[in-house]
């Protein structure tokens, strides 16, 4: 699966869309001058984007032409639409998050389009940083390892996720001021 996508002459790329039952969506057309959080160096100028559409977290490079779409937590009924390629890793993610409330998921964010982004930290709501479950995948596509254990199937990469967010629960104090 390719995650960069080169932005067009005009400024623009689509975010192509499907709906509940998988079947093709209208896409939105997303523009580069519409990157927030933009960071300015001289060399890697780089903003990010929310799909109205659908709810897909875009980072774009300005300087580069390029923008690359991130995996993480479900950002709630924002649309009926999904973004149309799907992976393994969005499988995995609906399906621990549904077990979880409040679970946050993030990707790792490097600084340039072209370097790897295969980590998530599954996070759950109001407990450090420190006690994450991290997942490591080339290309959001099964195997994914865990704990330097390879899982070759999604039934037994959501029991591993699970299973340690449960020890993770189970063993540690919330936040100051927050409670769970």
């Amino acid at each position: 699966m390719e995650w960069t996508r080169t932005i067009a002459a005009d400024g623009t790329w689509l975010c192509e869309h499907i709906d509940s039952q998988g079947n093709p969506a209208p896409a939105s057309v997303l523009n580069i001058a519409a990157l927030e959080n933009v960071y300015h160096s001289p060399s890697n100028s780089r903003g990010e984007l929310v799909c109205p559409g659908c709810g897909t977290l875009w980072r774009g490079w300005p300087k580069q032409r390029q923008v690359k779409f991130y995996i993480e937590s479900p950002l709630g009924n924002v649309s009926p639409y999904q973004r149309a390629h799907r992976t393994d890793i969005d499988t995995l993610i609906a399906q621990v998050w549904k077990r979880f409330a409040g679970l946050q998921v993030t990707q790792y964010q490097y600084v340039w389009p072209a370097d790897d982004d295969g980590i998530w930290w599954f996070r759950l709501p109001g407990i450090t940083r420190q006690k994450d479950v991290q997942l490591e995948t080339a290309d959001g596509m099964l195997p994914f390892y865990v704990d330097q254990r390879k899982l070759t199937t999604m039934e037994e990469a959501v029991g591993r996720v699970c299973n340690l967010l449960k020890k993770i629960q189970a063993t540690s104090q919330p936040h100051a001021g927050q409670s769970g």
